[in-house]
């Protein structure tokens, strides 16, 4: 092979190891920024009343998309209306960790929990018949969290663990 046949052959190479570089990182870029949107829950959710989803079957579909998500730690957001607009992210998977945000008044929490301590919360959920709201009780906590921001700060949340006893600590930051 002559000396100007080696450079073709080696251009050819690059460009051709480039656009496949090229696809698979669009692909993935593609890929993270696809985020489910679970849809809204209209300001007048009424929580005591025991047949509210019943009756609103649009909301109990979003409530099961965000709790499904949540579960599966897939990127997806559900929106809460009402005299603030909040809004609960999951982000996707870090390591072991499920990364989650909630947003409210322009105030931000994110909390990384394990993957275990996310299939128990779903768990516990599932066995109390109330699968579609496992979302819901952790953003009703982080709630209570946000009301503690400190741009920048930290906080730690405990969680027993089912089947050892132990507790665990979920770690979450303010932002």
């Amino acid at each position: 092979m002559g000396y100007k046949t080696k450079i073709v052959v080696t251009v050819m190479l690059m460009i051709i190891i480039g656009i496949i570089a090229y696809f698979i990182f669009f692909r993935e870029i593609e890929k993270e920024s696809k985020i489910i949107n679970c849809g809204e829950v209209p300001a007048d959710f009424d929580m005591q009343n025991p047949n509210y989803l019943e009756e609103n079957p649009e909301v109990k579909k979003s409530f099961e998309c965000s709790s499904v998500n949540f579960r599966d730690c897939k990127p997806s957001k559900i929106t809460y209306l009402g005299t603030v607009v909040n809004m609960f992210y999951v982000k996707g998977i870090e390591g072991d960790k499920c990364i989650v945000n909630y947003e409210s008044r322009g105030k931000g929490i994110e909390c990384k929990y394990t993957l275990g301590q996310v299939k128990q919360m779903y768990e516990v959920a599932e066995e109390n018949g109330q699968a579609e709201m496992t979302s819901f009780a952790v953003i009703f906590g982080l709630g209570f969290e946000i009301m503690k921001h400190s741009p920048g700060g930290t906080s730690e949340q405990e969680m027993i663990n089912r089947d050892t006893g132990e507790k665990e600590k979920i770690l979450c930051r303010f932002y």
